[in-house]
């Protein structure tokens, strides 16, 4: 469980409680970057809704971009949960001038109100001669027809891509070298940057006293898919960072690097077509953890135990 995409969560107004509870559950489930994969009867379970209203929920949480779904594991759909992106519709409302009751009118109306007027209508100025039209000065004819840019929120609405790229990183500061090799090793990791998972960065980027974009460039240098400020404190102490302190009986589970090396000491080598997360979750279990490790591995890790 991640107590971040929780509390990111807990605001979002959904349009029913069924849709509300099925955020939640995937939030419960998730790791600090949002990603999980439960099961459709695992989330039947917990919410105590039918198999049909979780899977209606599940399609308007997509639709109204709460979480994202990216590939399978086992028979599992993987999801993102993505709360920066939720945007739910908007009712409309009548306005007021629809439901005001008409003027009064008056009883004796002066010889003005009766006398007729000629209303000179003021001439429009032409949308071309406005501050900022099309062919104002200032403004060239290349300005006037460019298009919004795809990979940036759209103007007004506030709506964030589902995954943030290259161009988001590099305009945070980061190089654009380093964003590619990071956003690589997220790729293979299938974890989609998401805005949760890069305030996330930043913030542990603070906590570590250095810019976001040297976050970026030692953890693509690590493989790192994320970044703690207590791995940079192991890397200064000589003990690998992210891939494991010595006394650390879960360092493993920090990277990929660190799971192949476990299932390797198991005798235990990912099958052909077997997803990285479900031969993770066959490590995990051959590994024998105890139920502090489990619980540890649940909170810091977001498996699925």
């Amino acid at each position: 469980m991640s107590t971040i995409v929780m509390s990111a969560c807990w605001p979002l107004q959904t349009k029913t409680p069924a849709q509300k509870a099925v955020l939640m559950s995937l939030a419960d489930n998730a790791n600090d970057e949002g990603v999980c994969w439960p099961s459709v009867a695992r989330m039947v379970e917990r919410t105590c809704l039918s198999e049909r209203a979780v899977q209606d929920a599940i399609k308007w949480l997509i639709k109204h971009g709460a979480i994202s779904a990216s590939g399978r594991t086992g028979r599992s759909t993987m999801y993102t949960v993505t709360p920066a992106t939720f945007a739910p519709p908007q009712e409309m409302h009548p306005t007021p001038a629809a439901s005001a009751p008409p003027p009064p009118q008056h009883l004796h109306p002066t010889p003005a109100a009766s006398a007729p007027r000629t209303v000179i209508e003021p001439k429009e100025e032409p949308t071309r001669n406005r501050q900022g039209g099309a062919g104002a000065p200032g403004v060239s004819e290349t300005q006037s027809k460019a298009k919004p840019n795809p990979g940036t929120a759209e103007q007004g609405t506030g709506k964030l891509p589902a995954a943030l790229g290259v161009r988001e990183l590099v305009a945070e500061g980061v190089e654009r070298q380093h964003a590619q090799d990071w956003l690589k090793v997220r790729k293979e990791k299938r974890q989609p940057l998401t805005a949760t998972a890069w305030e996330l960065v930043k913030g542990e980027a603070a906590k570590a006293g250095i810019p976001a974009g040297e976050a970026v460039r030692i953890s693509a240098e690590n493989s790192w898919a994320g970044f703690r400020a207590s791995w940079m404190d192991k890397a200064k102490d000589g003990h690998g960072g992210a891939e494991g302190a010595d006394g650390d009986d879960l360092g493993w589970l920090r990277t990929w690097s660190g799971i192949v090396a476990q299932g390797e000491r198991l005798k235990l080598r990912q099958a052909e077509g077997e997803a990285a997360p479900a031969f993770k979750l066959r490590v995990v279990a051959a590994s024998g953890l105890t139920d502090e490790q489990k619980a540890r591995a649940r909170a810091d890790f977001g498996l699925c135990l």
